[in-house]
């Protein structure tokens, strides 16, 4: 959490940073932890680490840095296997993930491929378990898929830690019910017509896939079956 920033005030214990334009940023940041758990609504703030100067150190002051500092200093207060340390990307590195496993404490941080290709390159040759189901998020349905491996390496290197990897994607229900028209209608040798009844369809999905998209022709029959009738 950055609290301080200035192109022009500046002290000793600023951190720095330069634009794209060559300017230079002094600013005063901290990891900030917070205490959260599944269905409960508050969140507790914990003791801040502040990114700022270190006696000694030559290298300028890192979130990665303050989180080993972190830990040394306050992680007596939780006993072993209580508490899921949750990163991004950032903190998803061996020496990090080493000291939390050392505490006998557990992690969930965010693995990009670009920053993780010895962890992808292991994904890509293995088969991955699956699942999915359909949640209701209180406004419209999605569909949730899990893809999930176990003791994979982390990183390339035989001294590689080892850990689990899952993925979840979720799909919103109008897209993936627009993508299955549209793979219906890439074979139209083999499908004249499709009914769909008109309570099943929004305005959007129309749109979606007539004019706008795919090139359907959209008809309601329910305006000529009543015309036909009278």
């Amino acid at each position: 959490m950055v609290y301080h920033s200035s192109k022009a005030i500046s002290c000793a214990c600023c951190s720095t940073r330069i634009d794209c334009n060559g300017e230079t940023h002094y600013c005063h940041a901290t990891l900030l932890p917070l205490m959260v758990k599944p269905d409960f609504a508050h969140v507790l703030s914990l003791f801040p680490e502040m990114i700022t100067a270190q006696d000694g150190h030559e290298k300028q002051d890192c979130e990665r840095a303050a989180a080993k500092r972190w830990l040394n200093r306050w992680s007596h207060l939780f006993t072993p296997f209580s508490v899921t340390f949750l990163g991004d990307d950032l903190f998803a590195n061996q020496p990090l993930c080493q000291q939390i496993s050392d505490l006998e404490q557990y992690y969930l941080f965010v693995c990009k491929p670009n920053s993780h290709i010895g962890l992808y390159r292991w994904l890509a040759s293995l088969t991955l378990s699956s699942d999915s189901k359909r949640v209701w998020n209180g406004k419209h349905g999605e569909i949730w898929t899990w893809r999930w491996v176990n003791d994979v390496p982390i990183r390339e290197g035989e001294d590689a830690l080892r850990g689990n990897w899952c993925e979840l994607h979720i799909t919103h229900l109008e897209a993936a019910f627009i993508k299955r028209l549209y793979v219906a209608a890439s074979r139209p040798r083999h499908l004249l017509c499709l009914a769909i009844h008109k309570d099943h369809i929004s305005d959007e999905q129309i749109r979606a896939l007539g004019s706008e998209g795919k090139g359907w022709r959209i008809c309601d029959l329910s305006e000529k079956l009543a015309n036909h009738n009278n």
